[in-house]
């Protein structure tokens, strides 16, 4: 099938694009944890808990208890996107890798993240993720011809260690209405024909 212009893919995407953001908006967003208790709870012992009862294999360095994803999105077109998770370590090499919280983000047309973040250790104390230990700066680009102001908020998460229980949030508001990356990215390639 051969698109007659660059309009027509437009056109065409924007429609894929509105149907995938109406699907993602009908399907909602809550505050709670499929779990059932409400996120970053000040029953640190029943998360713990929680997240201790999954049985892994051997050689994995990390269970997830949760992992949510999602949008919601404002009347003028604006999202706010979500990623929250709940893992215990379980390794040494486990707390090695899964020691920081990231985030990559685009001031055209993102707000600044919001990272929230708390280790809970097998005595069930609580250690907040310090927001003055997040550094926000430019992102590297593999390529040195592709310029971006692309940036990395990226902070270290404290008392982490095998046995403990990492419970996280990312939240970045967009500032500009239905920003779609993959037809940003087709448009600068410049696809306009398919075979």
């Amino acid at each position: 099938m051969r698109l007659t212009s660059s309009n027509e893919l437009l056109r065409r995407s924007f429609r894929l694009a509105l149907l995938w953001l109406f699907t993602l908006n009908l399907l909602g967003e809550d505050s709670t944890t499929p779990r059932g208790s409400a996120r970053f709870s000040s029953d640190a012992r029943a998360v713990y808990t929680a997240a201790s009862q999954a049985t892994p294999g051997d050689g994995t360095d990390i269970s997830i208890l949760d992992e949510e994803e999602g949008y919601v999105y404002d009347a003028s077109g604006r999202s706010i996107y979500t990623e929250y998770m709940v893992y215990k370590v379980l390794t040494q090499k486990g707390a090695e890798d899964w020691d920081s919280i990231s985030v990559d983000w685009e001031p055209w047309h993102d707000q600044h993240p919001a990272l929230r973040a708390r280790v809970i250790t097998p005595d069930f104390a609580v250690h907040e993720l310090d927001l003055k230990t997040v550094a926000d700066a430019p992102a590297q680009d593999e390529d040195s011809d592709i310029y971006s102001d692309r940036r990395v908020m990226r902070g270290p998460l404290p008392a982490i260690a095998p046995g403990s229980v990492v419970e996280r949030e990312i939240t970045i508001p967009e500032s500009v209405p239905f920003s779609c990356h993959s037809l940003e990215l087709e448009l600068r390639q410049g696809i306009f024909s398919a075979e």
